[in-house]
């Protein structure tokens, strides 16, 4: 799978989301369609991210063990 290595032309917000005692850091992308990405780093570890609805999460360095 090809991954992009840039956006253009997006709003980027400066807040932080952090999660997992700073463990999980991530900002949110705006794209002009009103879509957005989040873009963040993950620390090794394990977590469960309880969301409302399904997301899709496309690791582009690193990797994943075990999990559902």
């Amino acid at each position: 799978m090809s991954h992009p290595t840039s956006f253009s032309a997006v709003a980027v917000d400066t807040k932080a989301n952090v999660y997992f005692d700073g463990n999980v850091v991530s900002h949110t992308v705006r794209f002009a369609d009103a879509s957005t990405k989040a873009l963040g780093l993950i620390r090794p570890g394990t977590y469960h991210f309880g969301t409302a609805t399904a997301e899709r999460m496309e690791i582009v360095a690193g990797g994943v063990h075990g999990g559902t």
